[in-house]
């Protein structure tokens, strides 16, 4: 389940930041590169700025691992670039079989982001600052080359002067919002620049001109939409911000990711309230027979185990950040403080003893999912995981342990967003939306149950929807639209609106 996350500008602070470094050493460079006509002045500070990124963002995901096909293919496309002006001592068809397929590199990067759910911060800032780089090069080797006059470095600017308005004018938002318009622009753009190499080049003058129009004009809807904000705050009533993928590459940086977010976990998918009771509904529907005991994986702070505890003998929980752990301890505490005052009301000693007793049933434990070794073998009546099998970066392994720690004829429920949904398969990728928030988020489709159930030796026996929308993720108006969706597909039993699915698997008895 996703929940709450940082805010934006708490992630991007530091890319930003080196957004802003690299317009002032690129615009220092380009000046250097038009008066001593030699490109190198460019390339060289650009490329050692790149360096600092991609530095900056091993920095920010403390790891050295896993830096993801779509941004090598953006290296690459960054390499083809610094290639330009050394390619046009061999000709202008040289530098527009490299600019070609540079440029149409930039389409592969991006469908593999969104394909391996790799879209990040780094890759966004990666990617844009990449193909500005571009237009800068191309409009420097065309005056260069005397085919247009100064003004033709005009298109390869606007970007970085665009960044150093945005450091000096310090708008609301730290950056600009990417739009349709704008991508259409640049590829238009692009497109001008590349064809003007081949021969006869003022035949597209004319093209070229009206392209730097549109761009300089995109730019400028960007500062407007950049102050929007400000106007509309006095009126509209404050909003959790949207949610944003975060760049993450293992287990220990989702850890750390939930130990920011454990001391003001809250779910923002519409009525928290009435999320959590249409959950525990579904999921006491659920419950085996045998209730000896609970153990719950990806407990969180204990919202669900707390409410189903004292519907078993003894319970469990487990997660993998201690933050979240301590949250749950400190929940603990504050239950059974509220039972001792209670029961001093009560007659006889078991009404004095028993909420206190409930909660020392109730064991708390900092530990993975995929190894829980502190959960003996074939001990669980049910093992429940609640909005956190999608975070789980090796859910086959995690399937391993559920099974182990089963009894024989115990049950595993999970309740997980759909993988299925036309939201995650469509309409967010149509819309350019995030539908995660941690790169290494993988949403099961019900039809994959199955399989990785049997897998791990449990036999599914049920499964179904339930209603979940991120309305944190979106929009108000499309967060109510898919409310609606999500509705129509329970009536009329159309799965890929539902936003929610569930599973129950059986071990099977000897």
């Amino acid at each position: 389940m996703v929940t709450a996350a940082p805010a934006l500008h708490e992630a991007a602070d530091p890319l930003v930041d080196w957004c802003r470094r690299h317009a002032l050493v690129v615009l220092a460079g380009a000046a250097l590169a038009v008066s001593l006509e030699a490109a190198w002045w460019l390339l060289g500070p650009a490329a050692v700025s790149f360096a600092a990124l991609i530095h900056r963002r091993y920095a920010l995901s403390r790891t050295h691992r896993h830096f993801g096909s779509a941004n090598w293919v953006t290296t690459i496309r960054l390499l083809g670039t610094l290639a330009l002006p050394p390619l046009a001592g061999y000709g202008p068809s040289a530098v527009v079989a490299c600019a070609i397929t540079v440029f149409a590199l930039d389409g592969v990067d991006g469908w593999l982001a969104r394909r391996q759910g790799l879209a990040s911060e780094f890759g966004e800032y990666f990617d844009k600052e990449a193909d500005a780089l571009l237009m800068l090069v191309l409009c420097l080797l065309l005056h260069e080359a005397g085919r247009f006059g100064a003004w033709i470095l005009l298109p390869g600017l606007l970007r970085y002067a665009f960044v150093v308005f945005l450091m000096l004018a310090r708008p609301p938002a730290p950056k600009e919002r990417r739009s349709r318009l704008g991508r259409w622009v640049f590829v238009a753009m692009t497109s001008a620049l590349i064809a003007a190499f081949t021969p006869f080049p003022r035949l597209y003058e004319p093209l070229v001109v009206a392209m730097t129009i549109l761009l300089a004009a995109s730019f400028a809807r960007a500062v407007i939409d950049l102050y929007r904000p400000r106007a509309l705050s006095a009126a509209a009533p404050v909003r959790a911000p949207r949610l944003k993928t975060r760049d993450v590459q293992g287990p220990d940086d989702v850890v750390r990711f939930f130990d920011e977010l454990a001391p003001a976990y809250r779910d923002l998918h519409g009525d928290a309230g009435a999320g959590l009771q249409c959950r525990l509904a579904l999921i006491r529907r659920l419950l085996p027979p045998r209730r000896s005991l609970l153990v719950e994986i990806g407990c969180g702070n204990g919202m669900h185990l707390f409410a189903l505890a004292d519907a078993f003998d003894a319970a469990i929980g487990i997660d993998a950040s201690p933050a979240m752990i301590e949250a749950a301890e400190a929940k603990k505490r504050a239950r059974g403080s509220r039972g001792a005052r209670v029961s001093q009301g009560g007659s006889g000693p078991r009404a004095r003893c028993e909420p206190h007793d409930r909660d020392d049933r109730i064991r708390l434990a900092v530990e993975r999912a995929e190894r829980m070794s502190s959960v003996d073998d074939e001990i669980a009546d049910l093992v429940l995981c609640v909005g956190a099998f999608e975070h789980m970066t090796d859910q086959r392994a995690v399937l391993r342990e559920v099974a182990r720690v089963l009894r024989p004829g115990g049950a595993f429920v999970c309740l997980s967003p759909n993988g299925g949904a036309l939201w995650y398969t469509r309409l967010a990728p149509l819309l350019g939306l995030d539908t995660r928030h941690l790169s290494t988020d993988r949403f099961v489709a019900p039809r994959e149950w199955p399989l990785l159930l049997r897998e791990a030796q449990l036999h599914p026996v049920e499964s179904g929807y339930w209603r979940f929308v991120p309305a944190g993720d979106m929009p108000p108006a499309l967060a109510h639209t898919m409310l609606a969706l999500d509705r129509v597909g329970a009536i009329l039993h159309v799965a890929a609106l539902r936003g929610g699915c569930y599973v129950k698997a059986l071990k099977p008895a000897r």
